[in-house]
């Protein structure tokens, strides 16, 4: 996950500079280190995958506190730290629901 963290702080990095967008929709590794988060506290499982992925989404457009506060973060971290926090929202949720 680390890796994939700092692969798409570069990535992101580049593709601003070219596009000159905040947040391009090109930029897709973010989504996957988000997802990837969202089995820090919990067991990947069928289930679990599934759930996660409904949950992580939603966390991911509604942007609810705290992960509003990580989109705003400048340049590449603001792209990717919202993703990942809403990951990790996502997986201490459902192991609240879970346990």
């Amino acid at each position: 996950m680390a890796v994939l963290f700092f692969l798409g702080l570069i990535s992101s990095n580049e593709v601003i500079r070219m596009t000159g967008e905040e947040d391009p929709e090109e930029v897709v590794i973010d989504e996957i280190v988000g997802y990837v988060a969202c089995f820090v506290f919990i067991e990947p499982t069928l289930k679990t995958y599934v759930l996660a992925f409904f949950l992580f989404r939603f966390l991911d457009i509604v942007k609810p506190f705290p992960v509003n506060l990580f989109e705003k973060l400048p340049g590449p971290y603001g792209v990717m730290m919202d993703d990942l926090v809403a990951g990790l929202v996502t997986s201490f949720i459902l192991f609240l629901l879970l346990k």
